[in-house]
């Protein structure tokens, strides 16, 4: 992959339903679905990462796939990916699991789980 090439992916759908004040977010692109566990404020603090300016790459928590943490990433470029982060297999090595999506796209979805 070229430095700077685009890679995200289009939403081509998606869900959410809320669970005993959780939600499940269900998010499809061509290429992976992912299921994420999250909550309102994390939500909230996802959006607020889109909104920003971008100085720099910088991430927050989105969730949880089971037990594994769910980074959302924006890079300086402004790209967007969510990464799934696996279980230490090793020193240095750890499984994971990425796929990068449209911002604005991922902005929208977003806003409309925590009713905006």
């Amino acid at each position: 992959m070229a430095k700077g090439a685009d890679v995200s992916q289009r939403i081509t759908e998606w869900r959410h339903d809320d669970v005993d004040g959780q939600i499940l977010l269900g998010l499809t692109t061509a290429g992976a679905t992912l299921d994420i566990r999250t909550e309102p404020g994390l939500v909230r603090g996802a959006i607020d990462l889109l909104d920003s300016k971008a100085t720099g790459d910088d991430h927050v928590l989105l969730g949880w796939f089971g037990e594994h943490e769910i980074a959302l990433n924006r890079l300086a470029d402004g790209q967007v990916s969510m990464f799934v982060d696996g279980p230490v297999l090793g020193e240095g090595l750890v499984q994971s699991m990425g796929m990068f999506v449209d911002r604005e796209e991922l902005r929208g979805v977003l806003g409309r789980v925590v009713g905006e």
